[in-house]
């Protein structure tokens, strides 16, 4: 498989900025919090989701093998 994850400067700022927004609307500002928090671990999903799909949009092209 190869990934491509096509990285510019704008798409690194846009990841900082929604990664820093998450740590403050979650109250999560030490690994113990996220790794503990109910609502850590119920908004995490969600937020990679919408991190991988919206700003990151990965180009992966899969070979044979990888199935």
């Amino acid at each position: 498989m190869k990934v491509d994850f096509g990285w510019t400067q704008d798409k690194r700022e846009a990841v900082v900025n929604a990664v820093e927004a998450w740590l403050i609307k979650m109250q999560a500002f030490h690994g113990e919090t996220i790794q503990q928090s109910d609502r850590c671990a119920e908004g995490l999903p969600e937020f990679m989701s919408d991190l991988v799909d919206d700003i990151i949009k990965p180009k992966v092209d899969w070979d044979d093998e990888d199935f």
